[in-house]
C-alpha cells in the first residue's frame, strides 16, 4: 500500500485516475476510495460515464470552467447536466446544439435529447435550428432578443464603402 504522500504524488503525476487505480493505490474498496474522492472534493468527467477523477488542484479550467485531460473532460459546475444548464443560462443568446458540441467536446446527437423535457432549460426551432435557452423568462427573453438582433444582421449586411458613396450621391 503507498501511503497518502505517495498516492497524491501519483495523483499529481497521472492527473486523471480511475477509481480502480485509486482503491489499488490506498490498498481499499472502490466503495472507500468513492469516499476518499468525496472527502478530497474531487471533480467526476462529465464524459465516458464520470469514469475519471481528478482533483481541485490539478484541474485547470478554461474562461468557461472546463478541462480535459486526454479523453476525459471535467467541468468546475459538475455533472454533464450542470454544466449544460450552466452554459446556456450564462450565455449571451442562447447556444445552438452544434455550439454546445464544440463548447463540450462531444457529439450533440449523443447527449443533446436527454435535455429535451428538462426543466432548467427551454429550446426553440430558429431558423431551422435547435437553439438551447434559459427556462427563466426573463432571461430566455434577452437572449432570444439578441438571437433575433444576430440573425437579422446577418441576413441583411451592411453596404460596402462604394454602395454607401452610391448612396450617399444618390
Amino acid at each position: 500500500a503507498m501511503d497518502i504522500t505517495a498516492v497524491m504524488r501519483a495523483f499529481n503525476k497521472h492527473k486523471v485516475v480511475t477509481i480502480d487505480q485509486l482503491a489499488n493505490w490506498l490498498s481499499c474498496s472502490v466503495v472507500t476510495a468513492r469516499r476518499r474522492l468525496k472527502v478530497w472534493s474531487a471533480y467526476t468527467s462529465y464524459n465516458r460515464n464520470g469514469r475519471y477523477y481528478t482533483l481541485p488542484e490539478i484541474a485547470q479550467f478554461d474562461d468557461m470552467g472546463l478541462w480535459r485531460h486526454r479523453e476525459a473532460f471535467f467541468s468546475k459546475y459538475g455533472t454533464l447536466t450542470q454544466t449544460l444548464i450552466y452554459l446556456i443560462a450564462h450565455s449571451a443568446r442562447g447556444l445552438s446544439s452544434t455550439e454546445l458540441g464544440e463548447i463540450l467536446g462531444l457529439q450533440p446527437r449523443s447527449f443533446l435529447s436527454h435535455f429535451r423535457d428538462h426543466p432548467a432549460i427551454y429550446r426553440e426551432n430558429m431558423t431551422g435550428r435547435w437553439i438551447w435557452f434559459a427556462a427563466d423568462p426573463g432571461t430566455r427573453e434577452q437572449q432570444m432578443q439578441a438571437r433575433l438582433a444576430e440573425e437579422v444582421a446577418k441576413e441583411s449586411p451592411m453596404p460596402s464603402d462604394m454602395e454607401a458613396v452610391m448612396i450617399l450621391v444618390d
